[in-house]
């Protein structure tokens, strides 16, 4: 059988137990650090799929943000976060 490639995009398809892992690591990551659940799952699912899909953060994560050392791509600089070595400690 072979197997066609669809074109999907990562968001279009089934999330893997490993990414749904990954997504709960960085989320709590992200609420031990003050945020918001809102902004915490958004900032998981920026990780994931990219930030030019998350919706805005909220004016009080935006403040917790301004030291943070990576400004995401795709996100017209709104969104700022943290390195994958850092999220997995």
């Amino acid at each position: 059988m072979k197997v066609q490639k669809t074109g999907k995009v990562k968001a279009d398809r089934p999330e893997t137990i490993e990414e749904a892992r990954r997504w709960e690591r960085y989320k709590n990551k992200y609420i031990e650090n003050g945020f918001c659940h809102t902004d915490a799952c958004q900032a998981a699912w920026g990780h994931q799929i990219g930030f030019a899909l998350s919706n805005k953060p909220c004016s009080a994560c935006v403040l917790l943000m301004a030291d943070m050392p990576v400004i995401s791509r795709g996100s017209d600089g709104v969104w700022r976060r943290w390195t994958p070595d850092i999220l997995n400690d």
